[in-house]
């Protein structure tokens, strides 16, 4: 079971706190993610004069990702710097009638702002958020990766594969004669 982390906001004093975590990475416990002991993180913390909570902060992680095209795990850094408004406060729309939920918006903008409780600050679900927003789209040990042979499996980043190149029937293969007449100019 991976483990919460979550700061009290009783705990921060009107001049601010800033958080060391020497050690973040279980966190990723039992998730798809490896991750390498001693990714840490640094929080800043303090209040703003309407009671919301500005939070400013840095993870460094190293995970173990698998190749998309070779499938060869490969070891990937990531830095990433953030900051918030941790705001308790919730505008605009009624629940809305066929799901019973509550839609709302949250005060300046969207992607930078975050709502809580108002009790405790879940500082690991923001590292944990941000480490999936940093990660690579494209997987890729190396952007030369040239994958695996379709056909036998080889790596063809170690070797050369004797498979005969054999052509791939697809739909669009009868658009390979189709000729185009062309308008004459007048």
């Amino acid at each position: 079971m991976k483990k919460k982390i979550y700061i009290p906001v009783e705990d921060i004093p009107e001049e601010g706190v800033t958080v060391f975590y020497d050690d973040i990475s279980q966190l990723w416990e039992g998730s798809e993610y490896r991750i390498e002991p001693f990714s840490r993180a640094e929080i800043q913390l303090h209040k703003t004069a309407d009671n919301d909570i500005c939070l400013d902060g840095k993870i460094t992680v190293s995970t173990i990702l698998i190749c998309d095209k070779c499938l060869f795990p490969f070891k990937q850094d990531i830095d990433a710097a953030f900051s918030y408004l941790l705001t308790t406060k919730k505008t605009g729309k009624e629940p809305n009638p066929l799901t019973d939920e509550a839609e709302f918006e949250v005060k300046a903008n969207d992607d930078e702002s975050y709502l809580f409780d108002g009790i405790n600050i879940p500082v690991g679900d923001i590292f944990m958020e941000q480490f999936e927003l940093q990660l690579p789209i494209s997987k890729l040990c190396k952007e030369e990766c040239k994958g695996l042979c379709p056909a036998c499996g080889a790596d063809l980043n170690k070797e050369t594969c004797n498979c005969k190149k054999t052509a791939f029937f697809t739909p669009f293969e009868v658009l390979k004669n189709l000729k185009i007449q062309e308008k004459s100019k007048k």
